[in-house]
């Protein structure tokens, strides 16, 4: 398989951490048969991947970890594009979300912001 996290270089630092982050819990879900609390799925990611000091700090304003804020953001394009499916702290991983893995972490981001651009 080549290597998912092609063309990650070209991006700016918080677009890398999304397509990062998006596309480990993408795998940690298929991983645990499509499912897994929220919480466990965080904690996984690090182990995962690498995470970078900027991505480690904290936002100065909120106090949130930079990496899970931005996670928690793009979840939403993704939910919306009807890749993942979160219900009662439990995230899911739809078929849809599985094809889309095939596109690499890169693609599978982009296809989700832009089904989310046309369902918004």
């Amino acid at each position: 398989m080549k290597n998912p996290y092609e063309g990650l270089e070209k991006l700016s630092p918080s677009m890398r951490t999304a397509v990062k982050t998006i596309y480990a819990t993408f795998t940690i879900l298929k991983e645990n048969e499509g499912e897994l609390p929220a919480k466990e799925v965080l904690k996984q990611i690090p182990e995962k991947i690498e995470l970078t000091s900027w991505e480690k700090a904290n936002y100065e304003r909120t106090g949130y970890v930079r990496w899970q804020s931005i996670l928690h953001f793009y979840t939403i394009d993704c939910t919306k594009a009807g890749y993942l499916r979160k219900f009662k702290g439990i995230w899911y991983l739809t078929p849809e979300g599985e094809d889309a893995m095939r596109l690499g972490a890169v693609g599978l981001l982009q296809g989700a912001s832009k089904k989310y651009r046309q369902w918004d």
